[in-house]
């Protein structure tokens, strides 16, 4: 039988039981015929009859709206893709995507063009300038190319041509071409070599980028749980109300035998007055779980229902306004064994995003460390270069001597260089091993919290299974006990104060076996936080 089935069970049990101590106590013919006053109806949750769902705030339209109804699975899927946390962080992470892609335009190639036009007059500072006033008209044009390489290395390639005409008598031609093609290629054999220091930076901006996605399902699995939580708990309070409106059935039940014993003479007054102060302690209750019940609606609507990019304020109120009618019904523990925590563990260490996080947290640090540590190395630079210049009077030839390397010259050369003491490498480097053993230990320090709170979700889950299974009999003892009670007041026995507070008890303990539920059902959310799922 499900719980909700035990629970229309036991309050027409109490029901009937009240009915009948009534209906054997003196007077009850009188008592039949009196007038009852009206007594609050209880829940569906609990009787067997129909009920409307409590109502979170007054509503100004004329018509109420109609409730939202919201599974489990739709309260998550709605979370997920409305929640405006979700939403923010999926802003920062497409940023962060951006530059990482974009950090591999340091590769791209470079190109350079420059012209210029010189008209000069000069007076001539001595006789070999070839002319009393020696007056130039040169037209320059460069243009360079470069191509950076991920090995570290640079090729660039380029070509200048100067026209320039003069009255200088030493002159070989009155107008010649000058034309220079050069290819070099540089490439670090020491600091800075190779593709592994070359691409660091791109490689800790992607880094970067799957660190923030990791990230994001840290904060994905952070939010189920918060739903499931205000979910449960926004069920538990509605059971709440369901119990607060049996306990006031039950009080006012009460009044109305108590009454009855009053008006044929079998009673006295002050059990009447005990039993509508009992009614009215009853009627605050019932308002307190109401209230409570539009509190969790309100914290599962800041969860689930979020607000579009764009969305008329209006429609986004007219969502909140909407009671919420959850449709998924609490757990029964007997139906879903406990896992052992070896299970739940392995499971945690396989799937749990912050371990993934951890882990590329140190495959950045070990970027960096590789990093620091070439730059503790001197500066050695192979370079390579080819050039050729191409001199006539017509720029045509100019051009093709130039560019045919009929006059080349072929140049190789190392380069050494470096700081004499290099501190701010020594430094680097140092930084960077304790950097890299400071997320060694983020990985064995998140390795611990997750194995404690898997064995305390495991653990926790034990225990509210076991709560739930000891809230089931202090409700069958309860009800066993308001049965006994009530039959010994039909006889005279029993005082209307002891008879409401065994009423209290049966409250008492139906309330709790709810509370039992919905730990048990949030301590399964907690378990498939801890397990990754």
């Amino acid at each position: 039988m499900t719980d909700r089935g035990r629970a229309t069970k036991l309050a027409s049990a109490c029901r009937v039981v009240v009915c009948c101590a009534a209906a054997s106590s003196p007077g009850a013919a009188l008592a039949q015929d009196a007038a009852p006053a009206p007594a609050p109806q209880a829940p569906a949750a609990l009787l067997d009859v129909p009920a409307s769902a409590p109502q979170s705030a007054p509503q100004s339209a004329p018509q109420a709206l109609a409730p939202l109804s919201l599974s489990l699975e739709e309260a998550l899927r709605r979370a997920l893709e409305r929640n405006l946390d979700l939403a923010i962080d999926a802003a920062n992470l497409e940023a962060r995507r951006a530059r990482a892609g974009g950090a591999w335009g340091a590769f791209d190639p470079t190109y350079s063009l420059r012209a210029a036009l010189l008209d000069r007059e000069q007076e001539a500072p001595s006789s070999l300038t070839g002319a009393d006033v020696l007056e130039e008209n040169t037209q320059t044009f460069q243009g360079s190319l470069g191509l950076p390489l991920q090995t570290g290395g640079r090729f660039d390639v380029s070509f200048n041509t100067e026209n320039q005409e003069t009255n200088s008598q030493f002159s070989l031609a009155e107008v010649a071409t000058t034309d220079v093609v050069r290819v070099a290629y540089t490439q670090p054999l020491l600091r800075g070599a190779w593709r592994g220091y070359a691409t660091s930076e791109q490689r800790l901006a992607e880094l970067e980028f799957a660190q923030a996605r990791e990230h994001r399902a840290v904060l994905r699995a952070d939010i189920a749980l918060s739903v499931r939580r205000a979910y449960w708990d926004l069920v538990a309070a509605r059971e709440q109300v369901a119990v607060a409106e049996l306990a006031l059935r039950l009080a006012g039940e009460q009044v109305q035998q108590n009454q009855r014993r009053l008006d044929v003479g079998v009673g006295t007054e002050v059990d009447v007055l005990q039993a509508r102060t009992t009614l009215a302690q009853r009627e605050e209750q019932l308002l307190s779980a109401r209230t409570a019940v539009a509190n969790a609606e309100d914290a599962l609507r800041a969860l689930v229902l979020g607000r579009a990019q764009g969305e008329a304020w209006q429609q986004s109120l007219a969502a909140w306004n909407a009671p919420l009618d959850p449709t998924t019904p609490l757990y029964d523990p007997a139906a879903q064994p406990t896992p052992p925590v070896d299970e739940v563990l392995a499971s945690a260490l396989g799937q749990r995003a912050e371990l993934a996080e951890q882990r590329l947290l140190i495959e950045a640090a070990e970027v960096r460390l590789s990093r620091a540590v070439s730059e503790l190395r001197p500066a050695l630079d192979a370079a390579l270069s080819a050039t050729s210049v191409g001199f006539d009077g017509d720029p045509g030839e100019a051009f093709d001597k130039s560019i045919g390397f009929d006059f080349p010259a072929l140049e190789a050369s190392l380069t050494l260089s470096g700081p004499l003491r290099n501190r701010t490498a020594r430094g680097n480097e140092r930084a960077g091993r304790a950097e890299l053993r400071a997320a060694l230990l983020g990985y064995d320090k998140a390795e611990l919290a997750i194995l404690t709170e898997v064995r305390n979700a495991v653990r926790e889950l034990a225990h509210q299974a076991e709560a739930v299974a000891a809230a089931e009999k202090s409700v069958e003892l309860a009800r066993r006990q308001l049965e006994a009670e009530q039959a010994r007041y039909a006889q005279g026995l029993s005082t209307t104060f002891q008879l409401l507070d065994f009423q209290q008890q049966l409250a008492a303990a139906l309330g709790s076996r709810t509370n039992a539920l919905a730990g048990y059902a949030r301590a399964q959310a907690q378990l498939a936080r801890a397990r990754g799922a």
